[in-house]
């Protein structure tokens, strides 16, 4: 968008002094007049909210005054000779006005200090072409500062873009697991907390706990590779099952939960029921088994005294599951 408004005052400024229809009449004053209006826009984007009247009187006024000139001097009732007289003292004006929203600028440090320096160019661009009746001073000021404006709004941006990547990485760093890509422990915990401040906003609320058993036989007899891609297997099953409906997240080596809000029972029972379908078409097709445990229930309002009693209730109703089942496809130790 600032290149947008950066562009929208070249071109505006462009028409009358390039263009052979506009030089010397009415319309070009207008378009040389109103130029300044996407100059303050782009200033706007880089100043603190507390300018943010200020901008629109600035804005206000330059429209009226010009619009102002322009009819009278299009009705004949004010003669051209002066127009650009007094367009030339209200650009001076706003742009006198745009200083002190550069000095902002420079001092937030919100663009690089080479933007402030561009609006001073483009003033004393405007002041001695003004003195002298010399249109080129306006043209090099314009050019001067459309160049050294482009650098810093490109320098801005490249910054700004940096700074964005580095934030995404530090929070998929902090909040994202390695391994599965799944919102990991902390982040876990984080929604645990801000879910836990906000329960009674919930019509219901649900988790489910998964393990998957066996995970160290796996990691021992055919090698961790094997054991991690048994992982991120369960992982993206989790996710390409429950994520419509609620948010998954690996908060240890094997174990996985699922956190639902607002869903009747009926809904995530078959929505288990569906994940258990996933699980035992994978161990059809594959050697090493998927065998998992689950546990889950839903907030017991009145009861529970916070989240995470529901987490302990299903973590252990999980783990009691978990103690019922016999891997059917490892060896007895005997056979080992």
């Amino acid at each position: 968008m600032d290149f947008l408004y950066l562009g929208l005052f070249d071109v505006m400024v462009a028409v009358p002094l390039f263009s052979s229809k506009y030089p010397d009449t009415s319309y070009g004053f207008l378009f040389l007049g109103l130029s300044v209006i996407p100059l303050i826009k782009l200033y706007k984007s880089y100043c603190n909210f507390k300018y943010h009247h200020f901008i629109k009187l600035v804005t206000r006024f330059t429209v009226i005054a010009t619009v102002g000139i322009f009819l009278l001097d299009h009705s004949s009732i004010f003669s051209i000779e002066y127009s650009d007289t007094v367009i030339y003292i209200i650009i001076f004006i706003t742009l006198l006005l745009g200083t002190v929203l550069s000095v902002n600028i420079y001092r937030e440090k919100s663009i690089t200090p080479i933007f402030s320096a561009a609006n001073l160019i483009l003033i004393l661009g405007i002041v001695f072409a003004a003195l002298n009746e010399c249109i080129e001073l306006i043209i090099l000021g314009i050019l001067i500062f459309s160049i050294v404006s482009t650098v810093a709004l490109v320098d801005n941006f490249l910054r700004e873009y940096r700074n964005k990547t580095l934030q995404y990485m530090r929070e998929k760093l902090v909040y994202k697991d390695i391994l599965t890509s799944m919102k990991n422990r902390q982040s876990f915990e984080k929604q645990l907390k801000q879910d836990d401040e906000n329960i009674n906003d919930f019509n219901s609320y649900w988790a489910i706990s998964i393990d998957l058993s066996d995970i160290k036989y796996v990691n021992n007899n055919f090698g961790y590779s094997h054991g991690d891609r048994l992982i991120q297997n369960l992982a993206d099953s989790i996710e390409d099952t429950f994520e419509d409906i609620g948010n998954c997240f690996r908060i240890g080596g094997d174990e996985f939960i699922v956190l639902i809000k607002n869903e009747p029972k009926e809904k995530v029972e078959r929505y288990i029921e569906l994940f258990q379908s996933v699980i035992t078409s994978y161990n059809q097709l594959h050697d090493i088994k998927m065998i998992t445990s689950i546990g889950y229930d839903s907030y017991k309002y009145g009861y529970d005294k916070s989240i995470f009693d529901l987490v302990s209730r299903t973590d252990y109703m999980m783990c009691k599951n978990k103690r019922k089942f016999k891997t059917s496809w490892m060896p007895d130790e005997d056979e080992e």
